[in-house]
């Protein structure tokens, strides 16, 4: 996981400042790819994930005033509002994926006229044909940080698995920590959290927690835009043979992106057992030489000593299926 150190532009505040190069010398060869133009590309898939991220946080907090002890009630209104969370985390991983691969289209879009990819292919695979490494580059960038997230939005795409809760209560002072586990069958026919996606801890299954979780998406927001910003500087000097210029009196709005940074600055440093000890973005503005900076840090919070959890966990099933290997629980039902 990288930490992350991005210099505020005064007029778009928490906008990132790669904007302000796609306001800048645009070339109108995104009109011969039926594309729109690069700053609406971007302004249009930030705004659309920077939503579905304080969508996501508004659902939490809701999750989070129902009563525990209603977990798996149907109908009840911890059972609505958990149905409402993974609604809202479900579309949140299509907006990540899509501001992910329309950062491709952005590189697309200032390309020189060439045959147009097909409908079906890779951007970063035709990027490559047609000789210019930006797409690759700019893969090479994201992937370690967005893997995760990319994997499990084509696990819910093209598999008929599904996403669940886990609820955990610290007894010390009863905190609630929220997780989440995408849902699939083992070898066996059990359903369980997917192996892959979630490794066993101590033997047992696991989750995530949306208080880790949230953080890795918020940094992974700013992470795309700032290694789009490098890697098309250098594609725009390869095909215009110049340095690309920005618009520095460009201004924007940045209220939706102030109060998404609010959002993720008040979760609560609570997480699920398997993530003591892994590593967690934490965003802070910082202000030096009179120059304002969003700056992520790396943190590895350490386990609580001999603080006991009580785990909850919601299981609808599938009406067939009667094996289960829940989250911290051994396996049940056979």
């Amino acid at each position: 996981m990288k930490s992350l150190k991005i210099e505020l532009n005064a007029k778009l505040g928490l906008v990132p400042p790669v904007l302000s190069l796609l306001a800048g010398e645009i070339p109108d060869t995104y009109k011969w790819y039926k594309l729109r133009h690069p700053g609406g590309i971007f302004n249009v898939q930030f705004l659309n994930v920077s939503q579905d991220i304080l969508q996501v946080l508004e659902d939490l907090k809701h999750l989070r005033m129902a009563d525990p002890a209603e977990a798996s009630k149907q109908g009840s209104s911890q059972d609505e509002a958990i149905s409402r969370l993974l609604r809202s985390y479900s579309a949140l991983l299509f907006s990540f994926t899509n501001y992910l691969e329309s950062a491709y289209e952005i590189l697309v879009a200032f390309c020189p006229k060439h045959s147009p990819p097909s409908d079906n292919e890779f951007l970063w695979r035709w990027l490559k044909n047609k000789g210019y490494p930006a797409g690759q580059n700019f893969h090479k960038d994201v992937i370690d940080d967005v893997h995760f997230f990319k994997t499990m939005f084509n696990k819910l795409k093209h598999t008929s698995n599904t996403l669940r809760t886990s609820i955990m209560l610290r007894a010390d002072n009863n905190q609630e920590v929220v997780g989440y586990y995408l849902e699939s069958p083992d070898t066996d026919g059990a359903l369980g959290s997917d192996e892959t996606l979630h490794p066993k801890f101590k033997g047992k299954a696991t989750a995530n927690s949306f208080n880790r979780d949230l953080r890795r998406i918020y940094l992974g927001i700013y992470l795309i835009a700032d290694a789009l910003a490098t890697r098309l500087k250098q594609h725009y000097k390869q095909i215009r043979k110049k340095e690309m210029v920005p618009d520095e009196n460009r201004k924007e709005d940045d209220s939706v992106f102030r109060r998404l940074f609010e959002g993720i600055e008040a979760l609560e440093s609570a997480y699920v057992p398997n993530e003591f000890g892994d590593e967690v973005p934490i965003a802070s503005i910082v202000e030096d030489d009179k120059k304002r900076f969003l700056v992520f840090e790396i943190s590895k919070p350490p386990a609580p000593s001999g603080v006991p959890y009580r785990v909850l966990t919601t299981m609808k099933g599938d009406g067939f299926t009667r094996s289960f290997a829940l989250p911290y629980f051994g396996q049940a039902g056979r």
